[in-house]
């Protein structure tokens, strides 16, 4: 997370904040073809996890040489409609400084070129979760978001006669380098990763049926944050585009935290439904959701708090809208970390038709409620404030799904669970932001202020949310530390 805001500030600086909105755009074109990817990876992680926890190889084997063929075929699908219906709608319907249009289509093909790299890559991803190697997946990890520094210290260091090109072929690099560390891995140490590319049909089947319904839900995430983006391209322009771009990436930076940590409880989640533990998968939904919760509040309570000092500590010049933007993807990702447990269950029973399509319904409708707002000339940050209405209507309904899936005490939740993340979350943000008014803006000031928002977030959580049987085991891993170092 550090590497990846580091990584921004420095990128901000060397391509300016027009070109880095020009990117913004062109970056969002992409995702709007790459929601088939976030389909085909649910699908991959769940089949190959299932086929895991029946401790059945040559099923999970034959899974995963299937999925590889459909990755293949969907990163040729991609492509094609990325040369035909992408470029007409960059090259006709966006924003665009009229200087900038034959560059913008020079960074459209290699960040095409890039998305189907990431495609290709999946299954080794989803083999290395199911196999649940997690130190491999972090390396790796750690590693990608040297490589994106690096990328954008080469394009400091040397004077590219255009930068914004250059930034787009030294991205696809870096994605190809990056499939190169999974691929040699899961070839080498996975026995469920030998290459034998034939389709099994009956899994092919399975996999359509289970991707075709997971493909509606993650067409209207799409439609949601990228129809926002366009809107704010179309009204607000290409700075608007820069501070929203900026502000996603806070969100990713934190999504990437909480995301690799919920990572590794959701291979354990899907194997006990299908071995059929009940009791353990519903205590680790409950524990996914409180820990992650506790993650991103420690970064954003500070964050909220001290919001235009941590903003020009990172990036030097804040661009216009960015505060604000910022203060709502807090909100935003605080609410969404709860719903990662919930999702993972959800898909691995694998009933998905009542499912994905009432989400879809909720999302569409806070799309239809962004462009009311933009119409009635709202502030940008209320405009993007329709992405936080939606993941408070979507967790409810998760939360009454898994009731109805697997029978989970969705009031003992809501009381024991949901109601204390809230109190301790308002707590935490009531008070630290009362704090910091008493601090000088500075980096001492900033110091100060996390040390106080850590030790007051841990406390609360520990003493409001945390169960008794938690209480005793952080209790007894304290001790155990404290002896191991001080013994």
């Amino acid at each position: 997370m550090v590497v990846s805001l580091y990584t921004s500030r420095i990128l901000l600086h060397a391509l300016g904040v027009e070109d880095l909105g020009v990117y913004s755009i062109i970056a969002g074109v992409i995702v709007l073809f790459g929601f088939i990817q976030n389909v085909t990876t649910l699908a991959t992680q769940r089949f190959l996890s299932m086929g895991l926890g029946k401790n059945d190889i040559s099923w999970t084997n034959k899974a995963f040489n299937t999925s590889i063929l459909v990755h293949v075929a969907i990163a040729l699908f991609i492509f094609l409609a990325g040369e035909t219906i992408g470029l007409w709608f960059v090259n006709t319907h966006l924003s665009i400084p009229p200087d900038r249009i034959q560059d913008v289509s020079w960074v459209f093909q290699f960040s095409l070129l890039a998305l189907m790299v990431q495609i290709i890559q999946t299954p080794y991803i989803a083999s290395i979760i199911a196999c649940e190697r997690m130190e491999v997946y972090a390396k790796i990890g750690i590693l990608d978001a040297f490589q994106r520094w690096f990328i954008v210290f080469l394009l400091t260091y040397f004077d590219f006669s255009d930068k914004l090109k250059a930034y787009g072929v030294l991205v696809l690099c870096g994605y190809l380098f990056i499939f190169l560390c999974y691929f040699t891995f899961c070839v080498k140490k996975f026995d469920i990763c030998k290459l034998n590319l034939k389709i099994e049909k009956k899994i092919l089947k399975e996999m359509f049926s289970f991707s075709s319904w997971t493909l509606m839900g993650s067409m209207s995430v799409v439609a949601l944050s990228q129809g926002i983006a366009i809107l704010v391209n179309i009204f607000f322009g290409v700075i608007a585009n820069a501070s929203l771009g900026l502000s996603d990436q806070v969100l990713a930076a934190i999504n990437r935290v909480t995301g690799n940590f919920q990572t590794a409880f959701n291979p354990q989640i899907i194997k006990s439904y299908a071995a059929g533990d009940l009791e353990y998968l519903k205590k680790l939904i409950g524990q996914s959701s409180k820990l992650s919760f506790a993650l991103v509040l420690l970064a954003v309570v500070p964050l909220f708090a001290d919001t235009q000092f941590i903003l020009s500590v990172w990036l030097g010049t804040v661009p216009e809208y960015l505060v604000s933007l910022v203060r709502v993807v807090t909100l935003y990702v605080l609410i969404d970390c709860i719903s990662g447990p919930f999702v993972t269950a959800i898909y691995a029973v694998g009933k998905l038709k009542r499912y994905q399509i009432t989400i879809s319904v909720i999302i569409l409708l806070n799309l239809a409620l962004a462009f009311l707002l933009v119409y009635s000339h709202c502030p940008l940050y209320v405009v993007v404030m329709a992405r936080v209405s939606s993941t408070v209507f979507l967790l409810a309904y998760r939360l009454n799904m898994l009731g109805y899936l697997i029978s989970f005490n969705v009031k003992e939740y809501v009381f024991n669970i949901l109601s204390r993340l809230i109190f301790v979350s308002l707590l935490s943000f009531v008070s630290i932001y009362y704090a910091n008014m008493f601090l000088p803006e500075s980096f001492v000031g900033l110091f100060v202020l996390l040390l106080i928002s850590s030790f007051t977030i841990i406390f609360l959580f520990y003493i409001i949310v945390l169960s008794n049987d938690e209480k005793t085991f952080c209790k007894q891993k304290t001790n155990f530390l404290y002896k191991k170092f001080f013994s």
